[in-house]
């Protein structure tokens, strides 16, 4: 075996990380190491309020000696730069000690924001942090702690550095980003991802699998979070495959939500790609859901970026089991088609209800910081084409 170099790379903070089924009870105890007295949930899903978890978690808080001191912010879509806007006028009066976020990619994100504009002495306006549309206003001051409570097995919100915001007029989704937004503590309880829907689960699933590939074969990938999203995938291609064959258990949330979380932690150091990149640029022109535009969008990516990173594409290989010899890179790209497939995932941008006449824009705003990582790198007519030829 020849000798391998390491050259030199940093390691994002991360939150302390309690993952395990059921371990939703053990909220108020993790508040109470904060010294918070008042809180605020951000819940995800009205779902999650009918069947109850609003209640429990907000006895289990106030147990600890967390107030939840008024009604829960209930996140529908994405959030945008209106909604932060409101809701930080709404509630910096009574700025709580501590925000939960229970739910998938948007309330994460939406906790996370508020923690920052709230705590901000000299707030102006959530665009004032968003990279390259706002001011390039640093965060930082001390934002106010947040714990979050995934639900979808998707995002791997719950371990990074940044949330995200979306415009539609004028169209764009862009990052706030800093060391400071990372959650103080993610509770990774896989039961709560038990009631999300197929659509849901399959979107969310895909996001997953897509980080863990695309921080694997990123041109700024590191041997430790190549091991993060080598076994990632794993889990991911896991959890998928069983719900593609009818099966909806214990081990399908476990393996499911075990690879958002470890695709969080490698994407927060390594990047992601070209499925990103346009993800983002789908959801400001066309509202796409982030999920669905990244699943619908991997096997493009794939195939443009087959040339690089022989040993990336090794690694899925032996992750997933496949035939490594000769071209790993297409027993993978294969088995990717064939589960897209059997998940019923879109093939085409059309099929999301894109234009023809919006691939120029799509195209154009699909330059943001997961580009950049993308192996290959495109020309603005290459990215076009690319495009043209999944449409």
């Amino acid at each position: 075996m020849s000798a391998r170099a390491i050259g030199r790379f940093d390691f994002a903070r991360n939150p302390q990380i309690r993952f395990g089924w059921g371990r939703r009870s053990e909220l108020g105890e993790v508040c109470g190491e904060f010294g918070a007295t008042s809180g605020l949930l951000v819940i995800g899903s009205r779902t999650l309020v009918r069947l109850g978890e609003e209640k429990r978690l907000c006895f289990a808080l106030r147990d600890s000696g967390v107030v939840v001191g008024r009604p829960s912010v209930v996140v529908s879509g994405e959030p945008t730069v209106e909604l932060i806007d409101e809701l930080t006028n709404e509630i910096r009066p009574d700025t709580p000690d501590v925000i939960v976020a229970v739910g998938g990619g948007a309330a994460m994100d939406t906790a996370k924001a508020l923690a920052a504009t709230l705590a901000d002495p000299d707030w102006s306006g959530v665009r004032e942090f968003l990279e390259g549309v706002g001011s390039g206003k640093p965060i930082d001051f001390p934002t106010i702690p947040v714990v979050v409570l995934p639900t979808t097995g998707g995002t791997g919100a719950e371990v990074t550095k940044n949330a995200v915001i979306t415009s539609y007029a004028p169209p764009f989704k862009k990052s706030m980003r800093s060391p400071q937004l990372v959650p103080r503590c993610a509770i990774v309880d896989p039961e709560l991802s038990a009631h999300a829907s197929r659509e849901t689960t399959v979107a969310a699933g895909m996001d997953a699998l897509t980080q863990n590939v695309e921080s694997l074969l990123s041109n700024r990938s590191t041997a430790i979070s190549a091991a993060l999203a080598a076994d990632g995938a794993s889990w991911a291609w896991q959890g998928l495959s069983m719900f593609a064959d009818g099966t909806d258990d214990r081990i399908v949330r476990e393996s499911l939500a075990l690879a958002a979380l470890q695709s969080g932690l490698a994407l927060a150091n390594s990047g992601l790609g070209l499925a990103h990149g346009v993800a983002a640029a789908l959801g400001s022109h066309c509202r796409v859901p982030h999920g669905l535009a990244c699943a619908v969008m991997l096997p493009t990516a794939l195939e443009v970026n087959r040339s690089m990173l022989a040993s990336g594409w090794s690694q899925l290989a032996a992750a997933w089991g496949l035939n490594n010899d000769g071209d790993p890179s297409q027993p993978v790209i294969d088995n990717v088609r064939r589960l897209s497939a059997k998940l019923n995932v879109p093939t085409r941008l059309r099929d999301l209800g894109v234009e023809r006449s919006q691939l120029v824009a799509i195209a154009r705003d699909s330059r943001g910081n997961s580009m950049t990582a993308n192996p290959v790198q495109l020309s603005d007519d290459r990215l076009l084409a690319v495009l043209t030829e999944v449409f």
